[in-house]
């Protein structure tokens, strides 16, 4: 990726498995930027147990990842993960970049998505994130709600 005041730079993702003797096996989600070989910002969420995967590729069975160009990097310089558990947005900052709370089971930040929801990148890398609505108590009641970035953040598109 390219910060725009650091320049190139390298997000990885990292899931530490935390149950190794249950299947699937609970992991421990973080990610480590990198500029050259030096590593200048690391997020983890050390309370995270129960993750099953955590990177650039949709990993529940009805996620939606329509991901323009097989980049998960929209226009604005947000990079895209996923997980069992939604998605994460790593946005870049003055000191480098922050995933704003949407670590997973770390949602804390409202307004982002939580879970579980998916994601689109259009051919103009514009970015929506999907997320299936649920009726009080938690049962799906068939809509699905669009995120869409408004420079800073994501806003539900009405």
């Amino acid at each position: 990726m390219n910060h725009p005041a650091y320049g190139p730079m390298e997000v990885v993702s990292y899931e530490r498995v935390m149950h190794a003797d249950t299947a699937p096996q609970g992991k421990q989600p973080s990610f480590a930027v990198y500029q050259g070989n030096t590593p200048v910002n690391y997020e983890v969420n050390r309370d995270a147990t129960t993750l099953v995967s955590f990177g650039p590729a949709p990993v529940i069975g009805d996620q939606v990842w329509d991901v323009a160009g097989n980049t998960p990097v929209d226009t604005h310089g947000n990079l895209y993960l996923s997980s069992s558990k939604g998605v994460t947005v790593i946005s870049p900052t003055d000191e480098g970049y922050s995933s704003n709370g949407t670590i997973p089971e770390a949602n804390v930040i409202t307004p982002y998505p939580t879970n579980p929801a998916g994601l689109t990148i259009d051919a103009s890398g514009e970015p929506t994130i999907l997320v299936k609505d649920v009726a009080p108590g938690g049962a799906p009641n068939g809509k699905t709600l669009k995120y869409v970035w408004n420079g800073s953040t994501f806003v539900l598109k009405k």
